[in-house]
């Protein structure tokens, strides 16, 4: 009997473990030197980047000697048109599958409301805008999460005299279902487990 529970308790342990939550990614771009353009070296970690409406190309590796920044660390930057800041331009980063929740570090914003984050689901829809400028300026930490599925978001520095970058793009994939069975499969064995223990 002392047997069976143990093993019960060990298979179940394993079934909870296997099924945790999605593998949570980090990215900081230090990875490549200052001035590689960025698209699709990050896919396999899940994400891929492009320039938008108003940049001159693909997002770079940058070295923002902004003072907010503290540290002179590779950013991710937009490719500023001609006439305007060094990174006064726009990027858009894809999630490969879509996400529950995102973090990055932005900055150095010069005025508010003259940037904007744009966050939409995986159907393309807007979940939300944020004015990444906060209380302050300098660098901010930009979040949000939504349980549906994160799918995009469009990095607008395109009207701030300087531009903006970012730093430590942090995101958690939606869960596979095969994921969901594994932690559903591991509840009912805890609780098949408890109510055999009450007996």
């Amino acid at each position: 009997m002392m047997k069976r529970i143990s093993i019960l308790i060990i298979v179940g342990t394993l079934v909870l473990g296997l099924s945790g939550t999605a593998r949570a990614t980090l990215i900081t771009f230090d990875e490549y030197a200052e001035g590689t353009e960025i698209t699709n070296q990050y896919q396999a970690q899940g994400v891929l980047f492009s320039g938008a409406i108003y940049s001159s190309g693909s997002p770079v590796i940058s070295k923002d000697d902004s003072p907010e920044w503290g540290t002179n660390t590779n950013k991710l930057a937009p490719q500023g048109t001609s006439g305007t800041g060094d990174f006064a331009g726009d990027l858009r980063i894809q999630f490969t599958t879509p996400v529950t929740e995102f973090s990055f570090e932005s900055g150095a914003w010069d005025y508010p409301l003259t940037g904007g984050i744009y966050i939409y689901d995986s159907a393309g829809i807007l979940l939300t805008s944020i004015d990444p400028y906060g209380d302050d300026g300098g660098v901010q930490t930009i979040s949000y999460a939504y349980a549906g599925g994160i799918g995009s978001i469009y990095f607008d520095a395109s009207s701030d005299p300087a531009g903006a970058t970012i730093d430590n793009l942090y995101f958690v994939p939606v869960p596979e279902p095969s994921t969901l069975l594994l932690f559903g499969v591991g509840l009912i064995g805890v609780a098949g487990l408890t109510r055999r223990l009450k007996k």
